[in-house]
């Protein structure tokens, strides 16, 4: 086994990034809600989108980038729900470039520009988080948490059957990854890698940028909900080889840990214990 410990000495990192792959990708997540809405809850969909609308309109308030310089309707041509509701679509785009910072005069264009990292985090991570609030502003609250879930689950099964190869990369591929991202330090987080061998990892974020991105939002348990939750269907449903479990998040605990694992090399894993993670703070390993 070995363990290795990452504090990223990093104030504010900067990330290259282009901002129409972060409108793209954000698009191509509302497309799929409105997807999975219009099934469970054809009714609502009209209520959704102008809760939704008027979430990223107080967001937004008088910003205004000219995005002429871009074919939307290339770029977001499978975003077939989205389409239908031009407003929508618009204010999402303005919402990007709000959340990254950019200024009045940018000109959009297919080229990388650099931001702050936490910008880009937010860009993506407010947006997931209004798309799920927008669902309890039309509905009651625990009634709408249901749907949002059961969205989710649908979703994932969809993905997972038209799937034929695994969800995660190989472990050793994730190991390594996250040994690398702690070794450069371009992230302001800080990492404890644990790996027993080539088919086994446990991940312990003690400072997360996806966390911090979020954190100052009002309703914490529907930001859990919008990221962190979401990859709980797939501990669920995948019955593939390589697995993965997140026992705890900052949400609810001082610190994150997310468990990888192939089951058919280590059949029914189970992620370090608590009394685990607590000798290793008090042998300082993590510090």
């Amino acid at each position: 086994m070995e363990v290795k410990y990452f504090k990223s000495k990093v104030v504010d990192p900067k990330q290259m990034i282009n901002p129409v792959n972060v409108i793209t990708e954000n698009c191509s997540r509302l497309d799929y809600v409105l997807r999975y809405l219009s099934q469970l809850k054809p009714k609502r969909v009209n209520d959704y989108v102008f809760a939704l609308e008027k979430r990223l309109r107080e967001d937004i308030k008088d910003y205004q980038i000219d995005y002429s310089s871009i074919n939307v309707d290339d770029v977001l041509k499978d975003c077939e729900f989205l389409n239908r509701y031009s407003d929508l679509r618009d204010l999402m785009i303005q919402f990007v470039f709000n959340e990254l910072k950019l200024p009045i005069n940018y000109e959009p264009s297919s080229e990388e520009i650099e931001v702050f990292l936490m910008n880009w985090l937010r860009s993506s991570n407010v947006f997931r988080y209004h798309r799920v609030k927008a669902i309890v502003d039309i509905m009651d609250r625990q009634e709408g948490i249901q749907l949002w879930k059961d969205m989710v689950y649908r979703a994932t099964q969809d993905s997972l059957r038209k799937t034929d190869g695994e969800c995660h990369p190989p472990i050793k591929e994730i190991t390594e990854g996250w040994m690398k991202e702690g070794e450069t330090g371009n992230s302001n987080f800080e990492l404890t890698v644990v790996s027993y061998d080539d088919h086994k990892v446990a991940l312990r974020f003690d400072r997360c940028p996806v966390f911090d991105s979020i954190k100052h939002l009002e309703d914490r348990g529907i930001a859990y909900l919008s990221y962190c939750w979401t990859g709980q269907p797939e501990q669920e449903l995948n019955k593939k080889a390589r697995r993965k479990n997140t026992p705890q998040t900052l949400y609810q605990s001082d610190y994150c840990v997310e468990f990888y694992w192939n089951n058919d090399v280590h059949p029914n894993a189970e992620p370090p214990t608590t009394e685990f993670w607590n000798e290793l703070v008090e042998t300082k390993v993590i510090r």
